[in-house]
């Protein structure tokens, strides 16, 4: 199943005699997936129980069931809904496509202070349960945990992080399983960079510096302003003759 195309399964029950296959009538067919039930139409003489989904959710991939009433009584079958990696957040995140591909997409940057902990995460979804890898973007080698690096699940920790540090790593989600129409085994891939920048403890005070230069040239501006007014009016009283009595 991918997210972005129906769904279409079928179902029938059969009966084996001397080693031959014959499809049952049905009286009633249901199908249900992990998160919702549906109701099928009943094709081919009866025997078919056919149901195509157009708006799936993602979280309904898994285990389906098909519960079917024949007229020789009830039987239910199972039915494995597979589900290429995507990237799924119950948390807001931004994501942006790339050109390069159509599962290639480039995450929010993480901004960190030098010398503490960067938290990288990569929240991907799929069935069977994607692998997930990191690399450094322009690198094929792995991150494996070990010194700076630690990898808990699909999520990569940088701990105590240098400017070294400071570059674009890529998440690699990677499933397979049988395609319904070529029965061929097919593997999926999805790429998720995440650009980290390493910023001074002190990036703060430079900022802050310019505002309070900005408002001491204020200030002084405004008081060179008020004493020239100032020795104008005093200038102005000093020239105005007395008036004679």
């Amino acid at each position: 199943m991918h997210s972005s195309e129906p769904l279409v399964l079928w179902c029938q029950a059969v009966d084996v005699k001397d080693g031959k296959k014959t499809p049952v009538k049905l009286k009633k067919a249901v199908f249900r997936s992990p998160v919702l039930t549906y109701e099928p139409h009943i094709i081919g003489d009866s025997t078919t129980a056919n149901l195509t989904v157009t708006d799936v959710p993602v979280t309904a991939a898994g285990r389906w069931s098909c519960d079917l009433e024949t007229e020789r009584g009830n039987t239910t079958g199972y039915i494995e809904v597979f589900l290429r990696p995507i990237v799924f957040s119950k948390h807001a995140i931004r994501i942006d496509n790339k050109d390069t591909s159509q599962f290639h997409f480039d995450g929010a940057g993480v901004t960190t202070l030098l010398g503490q902990d960067a938290h990288l995460t990569c929240p991907v979804l799929g069935l069977p349960t994607p692998k997930v890898q990191w690399r450094v973007s322009g690198d094929s080698t792995p991150i494996r945990t070990g010194g700076h690096y630690v990898i808990n699940g699909t999520n990569l920790t940088i701990r105590n992080v240098t400017y070294d540090h400071e570059k674009v790593y890529v998440c690699i989600a990677m499933n397979s399983f049988i395609d319904q129409f070529t029965k061929k085994v097919m593997q999926y891939d999805l790429f998720l960079e995440r650009r980290l920048r390493v910023k001074s403890p002190i990036a703060w005070l430079w900022p802050l510096l310019i505002i309070l230069a900005i408002l001491g040239t204020l200030i002084i501006t405004i008081a060179f302003c008020e004493c020239r007014k100032r020795r104008r009016e005093q200038k102005l009283l000093i020239t105005e003759p007395e008036e004679n009595d």
